[in-house]
């Protein structure tokens, strides 16, 4: 719980929002959230959160699943997905070189205008 707290309290955009998924066993996931209110700074964000994630263990040690909503943060963890999972975006294709050598734009105007006359002279049938 603490990464997750520490990731919405760095998160760059700004909303103060985090979520985090962890295999914890063979076939079980620990899904987690933390999130605070934009109008809290990173250092009051942290310390709700630190305090929400301390409050967790009196309401839900052992639990399954667990919230703890303050008026400025809150924390949620379950062994189910309960937001939308998103999946990163796949890294951009690679840019390939450019070709050795390109032809001369001038080449290639004279020899469009080779096959356009080698076309127009072919004998009759």
């Amino acid at each position: 719980m603490n990464d997750v707290a520490t990731r919405a309290v760095n998160d760059e955009s700004g909303k103060k929002f985090a979520t985090k998924e962890v295999k914890i066993t063979a076939i079980d996931v620990l899904y987690s959230l933390a999130q605070c209110t934009p109008d809290l700074s990173d250092a009051g964000c942290n310390m709700c959160l630190g305090d929400a994630i301390s409050s967790l263990a009196s309401c839900c040690d052992g639990k399954r699943g667990g919230r703890m909503v303050f008026p400025s943060c809150n924390v949620r963890y379950e062994l189910f997905p309960f937001y939308k999972i998103t999946q990163a975006a796949p890294p951009p294709a690679p840019v390939l070189p450019p070709p050795a050598s390109s032809p001369d734009a001038s080449k290639l105007s004279n020899m469009r205008t080779w096959v356009a006359l080698a076309w127009a002279k072919s004998p009759p049938e």
